[in-house]
């Protein structure tokens, strides 16, 4: 690809520097990847790490939103959530590299080698041998994230010893477009596969931190200002020197607004039960019995109005109209959640029937 070919190009949601962009961002874009939090351990305090505060220095396993206490449990969620691919996270993955192993091989394993797995680490762990190890099991691409000036030498050997694709993930701190220009530069000359900038996150845990610098809330309360501006001007000082390493900056409000409800709505499709309605925003709708006549709900469920979900008896938000012809006397609740295990709640809203 030649660097004076290239064009910064706005796509929805983001942008682009170069013909492509890594696999696994465009995997997560039309929400097919799952997110395998392996662990909070990390051997840095970034001020700015949006980790939560359930996780971040926690050594604790999580599977998107779901809470898991073993592989056989990740790959259980990862199956209910019909994804094609996953993101090893966390922390820093390589704190419990067995662990991280272990779950390569079982996605792997479990749904086939063109399962694409990407990893997210600051490299202070990297090796030539984990490297190989990481290579071995099967592990698609590796994004570092330097906060070090030696992780520059862990993400060159990456791509000298394996044949994984190698970049790196940074956040842009806003005013230092320059910085991320001498990275870009960087990974240029070794040839690396990509550059990943991300607006800098607003978050509970990292807010505090980033007032006492300084930093400024945006109005949609997830991003700092200015942090957009520097991605943009990186990009454009990469053009301007004719690089050739493809670049895409990713929003902070891209995680909720597209990639969150995208992989919501592929989980709807995988794991909908029959009394649930499915929205446009990637939630689910379903009505539930909060008093009723025994009699007629058992009438009901013969008909196939009424679903026992646990202890509840549960309705088709559409079937409404068709329970009103019974002598349920009662209320009902339509309930919003989102499409996890537990059917996170969102909204409530009482119904007569």
């Amino acid at each position: 690809m030649n660097g004076r070919g290239n064009t910064i190009k706005n796509a929805r949601y983001s942008a682009i520097y170069g013909d492509r962009i890594a696999i696994g961002c465009s995997l997560c874009m039309s929400g097919d990847k799952s997110v395998v939090f392996v662990t909070g351990l990390c051997r840095e305090k970034c001020y700015y790490c949006p980790v939560s505060s359930e996780r971040i220095r926690n050594d604790v396993f999580f599977v998107n939103e779901r809470k898991v206490s073993n592989i056989d449990e990740a790959i259980s969620e990862i199956a209910r959530s019909g994804s094609n691919s996953a993101s090893i996270t966390g922390g820093d993955p390589l704190e419990r590299l067995e662990r991280t192993i272990s779950v390569i091989e079982a996605l792997k394993s479990s749904f086939g080698s063109s399962f694409h797995v990407h990893l997210y680490t600051n490299g202070i762990l990297s090796r030539k041998d984990v490297l190989k190890a990481l290579e071995k099991v099967g592990l698609d691409e590796i994004r570092f994230h330097p906060t070090r000036e030696q992780t520059l030498k862990k993400i060159e050997e990456a791509k000298k010893f394996t044949t994984i694709k190698v970049g790196a993930e940074v956040p842009a701190i806003p005013g230092k477009a320059d910085e991320l220009v001498r990275l870009a530069e960087f990974l240029d000359k070794i040839g690396a596969d990509f550059l990943n900038i991300n607006e800098l996150e607003a978050s509970e845990s990292n807010f505090n931190s980033l007032m006492m610098r300084g930093f400024v809330i945006s109005q949609d309360g997830k991003s700092i200002e200015g942090s957009a501006s520097t991605a943009i001007a990186a990009m454009k000082l990469a053009l301007k020197k004719g690089l050739k390493i493809p670049i895409h900056f990713c929003p902070a409000s891209f995680k909720d607004s597209i990639q969150t409800k995208n992989r919501f709505l592929k989980t709807i499709y995988s794991d909908r039960k029959v009394y649930e309605k499915p929205t446009r925003e990637g939630t689910v709708l379903y009505g539930v019995l909060l008093e009723y006549n025994p009699e007629e709900a058992e009438k009901c469920i013969k008909d196939g109005l009424l679903y026992k979900c646990g202890n509840s008896l549960c309705f088709h938000p559409d079937d409404i109209k068709y329970l009103k012809r019974y002598n349920l006397g009662c209320k009902g609740e339509i309930v919003e959640a989102h499409p996890t295990k537990d059917r996170f709640v969102i909204n409530r809203e009482e119904v007569q029937l």
